[in-house]
């Protein structure tokens, strides 16, 4: 999960790259933002993502999916008979806001919230998807660094003469982490990676 706030940072720098087109005509463009960001992974097929708000608050992102092939039926006669496989998709996703508390050295984290989610599931033998409505899902877990302080940081710079001037800066700070606490009661353990993120966009043409 680790690969979450990388990326996600450098999509700052993708965005400043597009930038000759959506800023057409634009004469001065800048913006900069920073947020903590905490990612939880479970072998059950769930994930939390925790994170700071530009507004002082936090929210997190809660998903859960499953996939399980299928016999739906067979072709053919005795024992000539083939199976035919399927599956069965299950998810179920949400958002809302959370309690994020975190050291400043990322040496730990926890995370609390009860947010509305919503369920489907999907079956390819009968091409049937079932929406399951909403339910409630309650998050309490427990972030412990086990790994070093990592640093990276990139920039983008992009440049026509006379025309157009760009350029992006990123940096990123993280450290793995165990995870640990109950997700709807359950107890449960999992990876994941907590940092901080800041980015700086800045164009002119």
């Amino acid at each position: 999960m680790r690969r979450f706030i990388v990326t996600t940072a450098a999509a700052a720098l993708l965005a400043t790259a597009l930038a000759p087109t959506a800023l057409a005509g634009q004469t001065v463009y800048n913006s900069s933002g920073s947020w903590t960001e905490a990612d939880a992974w479970f072998d059950d097929g769930s994930y939390v993502v925790a994170y700071t708000l530009q507004d002082g608050g936090a929210a997190v992102d809660f998903g859960r999916w499953g996939w399980e092939e299928v016999i739906c039926g067979y072709a053919g006669h005795g024992n000539n008979a083939v199976p035919i496989y399927g599956w069965i998709e299950t998810g179920r996703f949400g958002y809302g806001p959370a309690d994020f508390v975190f050291d400043g050295k990322l040496a730990g984290a926890h995370v609390a919230a009860t947010i509305e989610t919503w369920g489907y599931t999907y079956e390819s033998c009968t091409d049937t998807f079932t929406d399951l409505g909403p339910a409630t899902a309650v998050i309490d877990l427990d972030f412990t660094a086990t790994g070093p302080l990592v640093k990276e940081s990139g920039t983008y710079k992009f440049h026509i003469p006379s025309e157009y001037n760009a350029h992006s800066r990123f940096s990123v700070a993280y450290r793995d982490q165990a995870v640990s606490g109950t997700i709807d009661g359950a107890a449960v353990t999992g990876g994941g990676v907590l940092g901080k993120i800041k980015y700086a966009d800045h164009a002119n043409g």
